[in-house]
């Protein structure tokens, strides 16, 4: 497989922030598994698929950067949000590829597959990984969106020739038709291997972070959208409102009429679990078993069960928890699949459970399974009790998840055993990638073997490409010249070598066979 990194800055031009630069590929090894295939597992997380045109969306925060109050709703906005439908498809077609004619192969996105909890930004993801066709349009076809020039200010970046900050100051070119094009139908071919999913907190929240009430229910299907801050908004107050009230952060500053749109609505868990249950593709019903639950068990083949679960808090806030009903559940699961466990003093027990391999997935991270609303609620569990139970079980092989935007590879101990947890970066921000995870199994171990996925396509497209494979292109290369890479030249979402292109040993159990 082929991974995309950056080249170096080019040197930058007295007077400016920094430089638009290009990309080119490089190889990056990537081990080959041996033994016998248990599991191909294709892993996508953070598309946040978005109708940016949509009122609902409070772009203008950026201009807030660095400002105490503002960290956790930035970003509102990024160059290339526009073009991710083209990047989503194009990771489709990518894993097709992949994956044609082979067996034991699987793909699990871990949430945020949406950006803002509506009901057409759920129907385009249908249509993209079930099969079908995505319309980027909502409410008309006129360009009522910040990136088009006398839509939204001197903030934000147009494609089309004139003058913007993102142009003067960090060299963003300029790419004529590209907004035309962008918002044109989109044919997917859907996954054609069996695909799952798990809920983030994008599914259900403002922006990924507040409550959707009646009061921001009204604007998201409305006719103006707000394209700076309200006239009076106290930065100290900012954080607070995105999460209770985030009507409050988008009317009362300077806005355009748009045209009203019902499909906007927002969604809840009912509705999103009817959708992917109804999704095109297989299996049926993709893991879910009913409306009323996003968290579920299947068995993806006689050696390996997957888990799916529901981390996102409906109650605000971008960290996530698991309901005690969930956690109940979950416990349930893993002692029906295991034939030995752990106590909670560490004691090795045997039991009659039928032993398969366990992958558990989830949108949240450990890490972020930190939710301060939740912490107040006796009805929830935390992240701390999540690592205690998965380590009590030794058929628990890995957790994999998303959320933060970063590839990142880690591994606990307890138990006297080690579990794998996977973090995949966001397909939305650089390095706009996928992840391979191959699991064999041999004479004396079970093998985690894996690389990182770019969807085809050259690193630095032609301006003049406006196709489908050309706009995907767009989409990675504006998203590895975000200018937060250059404000905060600390981020690595990409990870270090370890982070992206890894082989992990697991004594194999006397129960699976070679």
């Amino acid at each position: 497989m082929e991974s995309l990194r950056f080249v170096a800055q080019r040197e930058l031009t007295p007077g400016l922030m920094g430089g638009f630069h290009d990309l080119r590929a490089e190889g990056e090894p990537c081990p080959m598994p041996s033994g016998r295939r248990l599991l191909h597992l294709l892993h996508l997380s953070d598309i946040q698929l978005a109708d940016v045109k949509s009122p609902a969306r409070y772009e203008w925060v950026n201009s807030f950067f660095g400002v105490p109050g503002f960290e956790e709703l930035i970003p509102g906005y990024r160059a290339q949000e526009f073009l991710v439908a083209h990047a989503l498809v194009a990771m489709l077609r990518q894993f097709n590829e992949m994956t044609d004619g082979q067996e034991r192969v699987c793909c699990i996105v871990t949430g945020d597959s949406i950006d803002n909890s509506q009901q057409n930004e759920l129907d385009n993801f249908v249509a993209a990984i079930g099969g079908g066709v995505v319309n980027l349009q909502s409410g008309d076809e006129a360009m009522t969106l910040v990136a088009a020039h006398g839509f939204g200010g001197s903030t934000y970046w147009h494609p089309e020739p004139g003058d913007d900050d993102y142009k003067k100051l960090w060299g963003f070119p300029t790419l004529e038709g590209l907004l035309a094009a962008a918002f044109g139908p989109i044919v997917s071919p859907g996954l054609n291997c069996d695909w799952y999913i798990t809920n983030g907190n994008h599914e259900l929240l403002v922006q990924g972070l507040g409550v959707t009430n009646a009061a921001a229910g009204s604007i998201v299907v409305g006719e103006t959208k707000q394209i700076g801050p309200p006239d009076e908004l106290d930065p100290n107050d900012a954080l607070r409102l995105g999460v209770e009230s985030p009507a409050a952060l988008l009317h009362g500053g300077q806005g355009h009429e748009i045209a009203p749109d019902l499909n906007r609505r927002f969604i809840d868990r009912r509705t999103l679990a009817k959708a992917i249950r109804n999704a095109g593709g297989t299996p049926e019903g993709h893991g879910l078993v009913d409306d009323e639950h996003l968290y579920y068990s299947a068995e993806l083949n006689d050696e390996v069960l997957l888990i799916g679960l529901d981390t996102a808090f409906g109650w605000g806030g971008a960290e996530g928890a698991i309901d005690t009903v969930q956690a109940r559940w979950l416990v349930k699961m893993l002692e029906r699949y295991s034939s030995s466990s752990f106590t909670d003093d560490g004691e090795l027990i045997r039991s009659d459970g039928e032993d398969r391999l366990v992958i558990v997935a989830a949108h949240h991270p450990l890490s972020t399974l930190t939710n301060e609303r939740a912490a107040t609620r006796p009805d929830f569990q935390l992240g701390d009790w999540l690592l205690a139970t998965l380590l009590r079980f030794p058929n628990v092989i890995a957790f994999v998840n998303g959320h933060t935007h970063e590839n990142r590879v880690r591994v606990h101990h307890g138990n006297g055993r080690q579990l794998l947890e996977v973090t995949t970066s966001a397909l939305m921000d650089w390095p706009c990638e996928a992840r391979s995870l191959e699991i064999t199994v041999d004479q004396e171990a079970i093998w985690v073997t894996g690389a990182m996925v770019n969807f085809d396509g050259v690193a630095t497209p032609r301006s003049d490409d406006l196709s489908t494979e050309g706009i995907a292109a767009w989409h990675r290369l504006l998203a590895a010249n975000s200018p937060a890479l250059t404000l905060v030249p600390h981020l690595e979402p990409e990870g270090k070598q370890q982070d992206r292109t890894f082989r992990y040993r697991i004594e194999r159990p006397s129960w699976l066979r070679p």
